[in-house]
């Protein structure tokens, strides 16, 4: 699981905790008791789950410190798919979507 290897990412200065931290959390939501049946199911099937199914686990909190965390080639390949959009527009809004979606939570 490549999302796991610090490796992957953009490692320096403040962003190696975030990076510590996020793979952390991920590596607690990947266990074979985990809540979600597709998440047992590709552990023990395969012992790998990939990343567009871990996607569908992670808050958008988590999402938005993966993407900050990316290396540069990744951050450009995720706007490109977009359609016009810049890697600061993109790294912008992941964060106001994560407060706007804790504001509608409370």
């Amino acid at each position: 699981m490549n999302y796991l290897n610090e490796a992957n990412y953009d490692y320096i200065g403040k962003k190696k905790n975030i990076t510590d931290r996020m793979i952390q959390i991920i590596s607690r939501q990947l266990r074979d008791d985990s809540d979600y049946a597709y998440i047992r199911h590709y552990l023990i099937r395969y012992q790998n789950v990939p990343l567009w199914v871990m996607m569908n686990v992670l808050i958008i909190g988590q999402l938005s410190k993966m993407y900050y965390c990316q290396k540069g080639r990744i951050k450009i390949k995720v706007c490109q798919e977009f359609g016009p959009l810049k890697i600061n527009e993109m790294g912008k809004m992941l964060p106001i979507m994560t407060k706007f979606r804790n504001v509608c939570a409370q």
